[in-house]
């Protein structure tokens, strides 16, 4: 027997975590819900800024946002490798926070003069990205090591 409307928030509030799981999205608070909801456009603009730095051959990391990862607690969404500088980036929907995992994240970044950039849009991250872009001649290229040469 399942219910045919959500249950009152009081109810969820007060179930286990595992319980309200079973549930499926009805098992969401309000709050469980619009945190979702905000998620939605910011990985699809992440999707975006990832696309467009395949597209500009940048090395970057980018771990998942939409569950839970071996990452260190609170390392931005991307990290960015352009013209000879290291960028931190995080995604934040329209009105969202950092979170204090986050925050203590942006300390540490700054003990060591480093940014962290917040960005709101994969086009807010691109303008970032070329700012900083140099042309390949401006940066010297590494060789690769050749084969075993004995």
């Amino acid at each position: 027997m399942g219910f045919s409307s959500p249950l009152p928030e009081h109810f969820l509030q007060r179930m286990s975590q595992k319980d309200r799981a079973m549930l499926g999205k009805g098992g969401l608070t309000v709050a469980e819900a619009a945190e979702a909801a905000q998620k939605r456009p910011e990985r699809e603009e992440q999707r975006t800024f990832a696309r467009e730095l395949n597209r500009l051959d940048l090395p970057f990391y980018w771990h998942r946002t939409d569950k839970r990862t071996g990452a260190t607690l609170g390392v931005p969404d991307f990290i960015v490798g352009v013209g000879g500088v290291t960028l931190w980036i995080e995604f934040k929907a329209p009105g969202g926070a950092l979170s204090l995992e986050q925050t203590k994240f942006l300390i540490r970044l700054g003990r060591q003069c480093l940014a962290l950039y917040v960005c709101r849009s994969a086009a807010e991250a691109i303008k970032l990205i070329l700012k900083e872009k140099r042309s390949p001649g401006d940066m010297p290229v590494p060789e690769l090591p050749q084969g075993n040469e004995t």
